[in-house]
């Protein structure tokens, strides 16, 4: 079963100037494509992440490494998919993983 999500969003700020530094560096690849392979590759990071610090439940972890792997073979950025799934597999060997250990490092 395919399953369709639009996104409409926009960037601001720092966020909006660095995606125009991409943009404007990929001139073979149409904005569609280019779209999708940065949210794709954002949408894995983010689950693989999510999965290690167990927020997504262990019961869904062989569909989410089912999908990552299907997605893997239809796109370019395999190997930034790959490194991110070892990422956070070191991330669930080392030991405990603090989720407040991600915020800033100087919060003033």
């Amino acid at each position: 079963m395919e399953h369709v999500v639009r996104i409409e969003m926009n960037l601001t700020g720092d966020a909006a100037r660095l995606y125009k530094i991409f943009a404007d560096s990929v001139d073979s690849v149409t904005p569609s494509d280019f779209n999708r392979a940065v949210l794709e590759t954002g949408v894995v990071h983010h689950a693989l992440m999510l999965a290690a610090l167990e927020i997504i439940p262990n019961n869904r972890h062989d569909e989410l490494y089912e999908i990552i792997e299907r997605m893997s073979e239809k796109t370019i950025m395999r190997d930034l998919f790959e490194q991110a799934r070892d990422y956070w597999d070191g991330w669930t060997e080392s030991g405990t993983i603090e989720p407040e250990s991600f915020g800033p490092k100087n919060p003033e």
